[in-house]
């Protein structure tokens, strides 16, 4: 008999043609999209059965308390390998400096210190919504990488890449500037558009990220 149940109490369900019901034992299913906002995604540990759950909130403005809502999304250090298409930061690392790519700014991402300060532990990132608007889509075309910047914002989409001189040029046709990405043995990206390579210019002055001649340490993170 194919059963349709109806939830009651988050835990027990009730058959909505018939008088069977059955208790699931829940869990939050781990995922990296998807997310409701007001609730979790659930699965029973004992059978295939899906549900959903309500977050707990404080109560004033609906914001989760339970600790589980961003509990799966972690930003991971990419280091070899064949990039997918995803969500990723640009991050410069030198001693106690942790900086990612300020990817918000859109169209005005070439201008100093387009960066914003992160913490890493263990080769990860802890998920905030900051990072995640700051964060770029990297797209596998098959012969080249499209990188798009301003993801949260409103308008056309951006594309970043580079042809000549040390800048950041950006487009709103995703073809114009075909990166390539590969690794170095020491796990650091290499990303390249024309002669060009996404680096960190650590000059006082400038400390930003920009397409240079040379290929400056950039780290890779996904996120997960």
């Amino acid at each position: 008999i194919s059963h349709t149940y109806s939830s009651q109490n988050d835990q027990n369900h009730t058959c909505g043609i018939c008088e069977h019901s059955e208790t699931h034992n829940w869990k939050v299913v781990v995922l990296t999209e998807g997310w409701r906002e007001d609730t979790h995604d659930l699965i029973c540990e004992d059978c295939d059965a899906t549900d959903t759950a309500p977050h707990n909130s404080d109560g004033e403005n609906g914001n989760c308390t339970c600790g589980k809502q961003n509990a799966a999304k972690v930003y991971k250090q990419i280091t070899s390998g064949k990039v997918e298409t995803g969500t990723y930061l640009f991050v410069y690392v030198k001693d106690n400096t942790m900086l990612a790519f300020k990817a918000s700014l859109g169209t005005g991402v070439d201008t100093t210190k387009n960066t914003i300060t992160v913490t890493i532990k263990n080769g990860e990132i802890a998920y905030s919504e900051e990072l995640e608007n700051n964060s770029v889509i990297i797209t596998d075309k098959n012969t080249y990488y499209s990188i798009q910047v301003n993801i949260k914002g409103t308008g056309n989409k951006v594309y970043i890449g580079a042809t000549t001189g040390n800048k950041i040029l950006t487009s709103t046709n995703e073809s114009t500037y075909q990166n390539s990405i590969t690794f170095k043995d020491d796990g650091n990206v290499t990303i390249k558009c024309g002669s060009k390579y996404l680096s960190f210019n650590t000059a006082s002055d400038q400390m930003r990220f920009r397409y240079m001649d040379d290929k400056y340490n950039v780290q890779l993170y996904k996120l997960m």
